[in-house]
């Protein structure tokens, strides 16, 4: 039995008096979860000590491979270039704090980790492989988008990143409709969710392992 961590932010600065806007993924989680037979811990966080609060804590409980980030990626405003952060509202550099919760000289005590970033622009290949040089092998890998991309198509790639990693892949077969095709790396999960669905290509999802 494999469980899934889910850490959504709640951020007052994103506040505004528009009482419609109730986007989240929680829903499509739980209900993937509850068919996979999955366990699930939602947490929200606030500022950078609470998100490294809760992922400490998912560095240390065992039958637990992956956390779930959703919040908002920035942009570099400061130059003219692209140059993008590994950022998430603005203020929670992403980096530091992974290389705070997985060390390089820690070793590897509850298993391989794996963290997918729901958020616009923190995944760049850039960004993805300085998170994974400076972390220790705990973290096994990283995903996420590398610019921005609507709410609903970034939440149907996780979805299915999350299917196929707990699951396996759904392939059509003449005598029986369909069969479960397992899959043995994260690498392999990445190409069948760029391959089944191409449009996110366009949005360079992108995952970077050890």
């Amino acid at each position: 039995h494999r469980d899934l961590h889910s850490f959504p932010t709640r951020r007052s600065s994103d506040l505004d008096e528009d009482i419609s806007k109730n986007s989240s993924i929680r829903g499509f989680i739980e209900a993937l979860t509850n068919e996979l037979g999955l366990g699930i811990s939602y947490r929200n966080y606030n500022d950078s000590k609470d998100l490294e609060h809760w992922i400490s804590i998912f560095a240390k409980t065992k039958n637990t491979p992956i956390c779930y980030i959703a919040g908002h990626g920035i942009r570099n405003n400061s130059s003219k270039s692209s140059r993008l952060k590994s950022e998430i509202g603005g203020d929670i550099n992403l980096k530091s704090l992974l290389s705070k919760v997985f060390p390089l000289d820690k070793k590897m005590t509850y298993g391989k980790k794996g963290i997918l970033i729901g958020s616009c622009l923190i995944g760049n290949s850039s960004n993805l492989e300085s998170i994974i040089t400076s972390t220790g092998n705990s973290l096994n890998w990283v995903a996420g988008y590398g610019t921005t991309i609507p709410w609903f198509e970034s939440t149907m790639c996780d979805m299915l990143f999350l299917k196929y990693y707990f699951n396996g892949r759904c392939k059509y077969d003449i005598e029986y409709d369909f069969i479960e095709q397992g899959v043995s790396s994260v690498i392999d999960i990445t190409n069948y969710v760029l391959e089944d669905f191409p449009y996110i290509k366009d949005y360079q999802f992108n995952l970077v392992s050890k």
